[in-house]
């Protein structure tokens, strides 16, 4: 059975939510990137995420294999405007390497384990594809 419903912003932290023609008061807190929702006498502790931070904590937590050879990917299409490193760079974990504009947000790309970058494959102020190879890194 399809449900219906629809959440408008009243103001400031109150929040109207409207499911299957019952009214509902909706009271958002957000602190320190977590959000607190109190639904009449409930409270649920939830993190709201657009689908470019989502994409980005995905690439950020990707697993890669012990000694293995890491490409970066562009996690959402967009322009590279800075490139911060070059072949040959020992690079540490969480480095930043590249910096992909998208959705007028500069969103910077870490290395994810510690390695010497083996070849940069992408060019400054030029456009990208989401899942396009940017950055081979070799395993330190």
């Amino acid at each position: 059975m399809p449900v219906r419903f629809d959440f408008k912003h009243i103001h400031g932290e109150l929040y109207s939510l409207l499911v299957n023609d019952r009214s509902y008061s909706v009271q958002i807190n957000s602190a320190d990137g977590a959000d607190e929702i109190r639904l009449g006498p409930h409270i649920f502790n939830a993190v709201v995420e657009d689908a470019q931070s989502l994409a980005l904590r995905r690439l950020k937590t990707q697993a890669q294999p012990a000694n293995s050879d890491v490409i970066i990917k562009a996690p959402m299409p967009g322009l590279i405007t800075r490139i911060l490193t070059a072949p040959g760079e020992t690079v540490k974990a969480g480095q930043a390497l590249i910096v992909i504009e998208a959705m007028k947000m500069e969103n910077e790309l870490k290395a994810p384990s510690d390695g010497v970058i083996a070849e940069v494959l992408a060019e400054a102020q030029s456009p990208v594809d989401k899942g396009a190879a940017l950055i081979k890194i070799k395993s330190a």
